[in-house]
């Protein structure tokens, strides 16, 4: 259904963290439907992400964040070994300077504006202000 309902369009994606969780699922169903990908990885501070899994409360402690990063991390690196699709890897504290890079890579020109490091650090996360 998620595939069927973007069928008309020639670049989408999403984004979900778990998704590591189920890559070898979706790589057979992208395999099956004759579709290439490319893959965006965002890694991110396994601190920032605990406090902000507890923040929401998807973990109880961070701690028990920690453990699930950890996890992510062993499945991420399972599938990067033996991925054949195109990766990119960013680093969240980075950005926005990795939004050219990321740019590039997916084929998507962006407001050059935010590739300023000096600008408003919100303006990269509001997607309606990332194409021209």
């Amino acid at each position: 259904m998620l595939i069927t309902a973007r069928n008309h369009m020639t670049d989408w994606g999403w984004k979900d963290p778990r998704t590591v969780l189920t890559m070898p699922f979706w790589q057979t169903v992208l395999q099956d439907l004759r579709l290439s990908a490319k893959i965006v990885v965002t890694l991110r501070n396994p601190n920032s992400v605990a406090r902000s899994m507890r923040r929401r409360g998807n973990v109880s402690s961070l701690e028990h964040g920690l453990r699930v990063w950890a996890m992510y991390q062993e499945a991420l690196g399972t599938f990067l070994r033996q991925n054949e699709w195109p990766v990119c890897v960013v680093q969240y504290e980075n950005m926005p300077g990795d939004l050219k890079r990321l740019s590039e890579f997916v084929g998507v020109p962006l407001d050059a504006s935010l590739y300023d490091p000096a600008a408003n650090r919100e303006d990269y996360r509001n997607p309606q202000k990332w194409r021209k």
